[in-house]
């Protein structure tokens, strides 16, 4: 509904307890909920822009991210789409394995653009080395012992966290945790104070820190997600929507008397939205939503606010007024 009157949508993780692991995995969810639930209403396209592009719009920053353009900060993902023929569908079923080079651009070295490299081929990284390249000053081969891992979904991969700027953000000044009203001191002594006396593990040095290996030991140690998962990660939220009682996200081609297309508890034959999700909810009444009453639920409708034949919505790209026919 949203896509039909013009708003620009954008994508992006919750918080692991509660979300996808990342946004790639994000944008896999997103991938089967327009297959499974929505027939398909967003394109390969659609769904990358929701990534990229349009959350740098609709924050205000697409004069510096969210583009390749000239002068734009370099926040790039390069993939690797051999055997695909829409380099969209590359990205959207790409994994840490097929993820060839991660370049980051900031202003943290002072007012000109720096770019430096966070992850890739390990290849990629003995060439830069050699060429010595600052894209990767900081890198190391990716391992994680803990893990049993030497490389990242059977490929040789690099990591790039021990960097000068990660250090000193490492020993910027925050409240002791354990004397809030005392001075202040570098965030690594507080990390480590509270990793001895509530994890109770040794703590360690803004250094030791800042390499990869140290840092994907506490983040197991707390028990969050790895840095990497290969396939579907261990317990993340499902993204198949159901309500006890009313759905359960099944979808069941068959009759209309009996069949369910779009998987929302409602049968076909008495759907307003026949190929796209559109549950009851309890904000409507116990019905499925129609505002101008055609007969068409709200989730499908071209015109959702509109009885008549053709309305306009604002195209977010253009910004100018486009005409579309009424329907489903």
């Amino acid at each position: 509904m949203l896509k039909n009157q013009g708003v620009l949508l954008s994508l992006g993780s919750d918080w692991t307890p509660t979300g996808s692991m990342d946004l790639q995995r994000e944008l896999q969810c997103a991938d089967l909920w327009n297959t499974r639930y929505l027939a398909r209403a967003f394109t390969d396209r659609d769904l990358w822009l929701m990534t990229t592009y349009n959350p740098a719009v609709s924050l205000g920053v697409d004069w510096a991210v969210g583009s390749l353009s000239p002068g734009n900060l370099a926040q790039i993902t390069v993939y690797d789409g051999r055997g695909i023929l829409n380099p969209y569908r590359a990205v959207i079923n790409g994994t840490p394995g097929r993820a060839q080079l991660v370049l980051v651009g900031d202003l943290i070295n002072g007012p000109e653009p720096h770019t430096s490299a966070l992850y890739g081929d390990l290849a990629f990284l003995t060439t830069l080395a050699a060429a010595d390249s600052p894209i990767v000053e900081g890198c190391e081969p990716y391992a994680e012992p803990m893990y049993d891992r030497t490389g990242v979904c059977g490929h040789s991969k690099f990591v790039c966290t021990n960097r000068a700027e990660v250090q000193a953000a490492f020993n910027e000044l925050v409240d002791n945790p354990f004397d809030p009203d005392g001075p202040q001191i570098p965030w690594v002594d507080a990390f480590s104070y509270y990793m001895e006396n509530v994890v109770g593990i040794p703590g360690t040095t803004a250094e030791e820190l800042s390499h990869f290996q140290t840092l994907s030991f506490y983040n197991w140690v707390l028990g969050s997600y790895p840095l990497v998962f290969c396939g579907e990660p261990e317990g993340e939220p499902s993204c198949v929507p159901f309500r006890p009682g009313e759905y359960d996200g099944s979808v069941a081609k068959g009759l209309p008397r009996r069949g369910d297309f779009d998987g929302d508890g409602i049968v076909d034959i008495h759907d307003n939205c026949l190929k796209v999700f559109n549950p009851v909810r309890p904000m409507d009444g116990g019905v499925q939503a129609d505002a101008d009453g055609d007969g068409i639920g709200d989730a499908c409708d071209r015109c959702p606010l509109d009885t008549r034949a053709e309305c306009a919505f604002l195209d977010p790209y253009t910004r100018t007024a486009v005409s579309i026919d009424d329907g489903e």
